[in-house]
C-alpha cells in the first residue's frame, strides 16, 4: 500500500513540475516579452506616427535608444508595421518612430530638396521636434544620448547646403 501511494505522489510531483515548466515557458515567451505598436499618433509636428515601444531596454547608456525609420517615396510607413522592426527593437532595448512626411513632393517622396533648409522648417523641424518630444517622454524611458535619425539628414548633409 506505501508502494502505491509513493509512485502515485511521484507521479503527481512529475505532472506538477511538468505544468510548472510549461506556464514559466508561456509567461517568458517572446510575444509575452514583446513591447506593442501605437499607430497613426499625431506627434512632433507630424499627423501620423507609428511608434514601437519595446519592454527591453537598450544594453548600452541608460534606457531605451530611439531609431527614426523615414520612409522612401512611393513607400507608406505601414509596409514597415510587417517588416519584423519589433524584433530588433526588443533585441536592442529601441523605440522605433515611423513617421509619415508632412512634406511631400512627386511620387510622396520626402521634399529635401524644396523650401528653407534649416532646423527650423519644414520636415527638418518635425523630425526634430518628434526626436524631442519622445526623448522627453519619461514613460517611454528614452536615453536622449541614443536617438538616431539615419539617412535623411545624411542625404541632406551631402547635398547644395548643410542643415543649419
Amino acid at each position: 500500500m506505501k508502494q502505491h501511494i509513493l509512485k502515485k505522489l511521484q507521479h503527481h510531483k512529475s505532472k506538477l513540475l511538468a505544468n510548472a515548466l510549461i506556464s514559466i515557458l508561456v509567461l517568458f515567451s517572446p510575444q509575452n516579452l514583446a513591447g506593442s505598436w501605437q499607430q497613426n499618433v499625431a506627434i512632433g509636428g507630424f499627423n501620423n506616427v507609428h511608434i514601437y515601444t519595446p519592454d527591453s531596454n537598450s544594453t548600452i547608456g541608460t534606457g531605451k535608444s530611439l531609431l527614426i525609420v523615414l520612409h522612401g517615396c512611393v513607400q507608406p510607413i505601414n509596409n514597415y508595421l510587417t517588416a519584423k522592426l519589433e524584433d530588433a527593437a526588443e533585441a536592442h532595448g529601441m523605440v522605433i518612430a515611423l513617421p509619415d512626411a508632412m512634406n511631400k513632393a512627386g511620387y510622396s517622396c520626402r521634399s529635401y530638396w524644396q523650401g528653407t533648409v534649416s532646423r527650423t522648417s519644414g520636415d527638418y523641424q518635425n523630425l526634430i521636434s518628434l526626436a524631442n518630444t519622445l526623448s522627453g517622454d519619461t514613460s517611454r524611458s528614452i536615453d536622449p544620448d541614443q536617438v538616431y535619425i539615419p539617412a535623411y539628414l545624411l542625404v541632406r548633409q551631402c547635398q547644395r547646403k548643410p542643415l543649419v
